[in-house]
């Protein structure tokens, strides 16, 4: 993670903002109202781990208004846009403060604590309880629903993050 935001980091980080864009808006799969299956949050997980809170929580929140401008899917939700704030934000405080040597165990934790605080805490628990407030489905319904879905997304999360981190965007980004 880069401390010093410069030009190439912001290139980057605006980069993987349209890419989540277009993952979460054009590649996810709608189940219901309340569920979605896709990938969008990773590009922003991946700006947040390399390049910190800042730009993280940045991306999170362009992505989400800029999604919502382009297709509205669903409802505004002011509590929708703080999650997508913490999916960058959160990965940027982890990498940020306890794990400031890049090793390679210390890469798999930042990306092991990340996508677990984004999964099971941004996505299980507190879209839970922005969708119980638009729909008024109960909270453990939806988190019983939902559980199965984050654990998978979660996991596939991790593998790409630790691949395309640890082989592509490292090497590139010392350059």
């Amino acid at each position: 993670m880069k401390r010093k935001i410069d030009t190439r980091s912001l290139v980057i980080s605006a980069v993987l903002t349209a890419l989540s864009i277009v993952i979460t808006r054009l590649l996810s799969l709608q189940i219901t109202p309340e569920l979605r299956i896709g990938f969008g949050p990773l590009p922003i997980i991946l700006v947040g781990i390399m390049y910190g809170p800042f730009l993280g929580a940045l991306s999170g929140l362009t992505a989400d208004l800029v999604g919502i401008m382009i297709t509205l899917l669903g409802a505004f939700h002011p509590g929708f846009t703080l999650s997508a704030v913490l999916t960058g934000l959160l990965p940027g405080l982890v990498s940020y403060f306890f794990f400031k040597e890049k090793t390679k165990s210390k890469e798999t934790l930042t990306i092991g604590l990340s996508v677990l605080l984004v999964y099971g805490f941004v996505h299980l628990i507190l879209n839970s309880i922005w969708v119980n407030g638009l729909y008024g489905t109960p909270i453990q319904v939806l988190i019983t629903g939902k559980f199965l879905k984050v654990i998978i997304e979660g996991a596939i999360t991790f593998i790409l993050l630790k691949v395309v981190y640890s082989k592509v965007l490292k090497k590139m980004l010392q350059k």
